[in-house]
């Protein structure tokens, strides 16, 4: 006997009459915020900020997010995350050094491109709350190399309402 076609709550919600609010979604657009660093000179063991997220409540899709650093050596290993900063509700927020990705291989592959968000317990979507933006980070382990070059970074996010 075959299943009647499952319905998530967001489906069943939609077609209420009158429809129902789904609490805590958001039917906003994709945004993607972007940045280049230019490394001038070659280092091991380094913090670097990438971008800034805006300010508020949003959403950040890690698995839709890339990094591509030109010239890593072969066998560098990195995490991609957030500082420390001051949730909307005054609280600091600790650190996440590894939220998007944890010691991901970020040398120099055939592309040069990792994709956030691979490792094995990665979350679909990573929630932030925010009074003044979060910055997002890269760290790469100790004793690995990043040679000059540039990094490029895409973090994909939806303001949630």
């Amino acid at each position: 006997m075959a299943f009647a076609p499952l319905n998530s709550a967001e489906i069943v919600n939609s077609a209420a009459v009158p429809p129902v609010l789904n609490a805590g979604q958001t039917d906003g657009e994709l945004r993607i915020k972007t940045s280049i660093l230019t490394v001038t000179a070659a280092g091991k063991s380094c913090t670097a900020n990438l971008l800034k997220l805006p300010a508020g409540y949003i959403r950040v899709f890690p698995r839709l997010s890339h990094i591509r650093i030109e010239d890593a050596v072969a066998a560098a290993n990195g995490s991609i995350g957030f500082a420390a900063y001051t949730a909307a509700n005054g609280a600091v927020v600790s650190a996440d050094p590894d939220a998007l990705l944890t010691s991901g291989d970020i040398g120099n592959s055939t592309s040069g491109l990792v994709l956030l968000g691979t490792q094995e317990d990665g979350e679909l979507y990573v929630d932030l709350n925010s009074k003044d933006g979060v910055t997002v980070t890269l760290t790469v382990t100790a004793d690995q190399n990043i040679n000059a070059g540039t990094i490029m970074t895409a973090v994909a996010y939806v303001p949630v309402a």
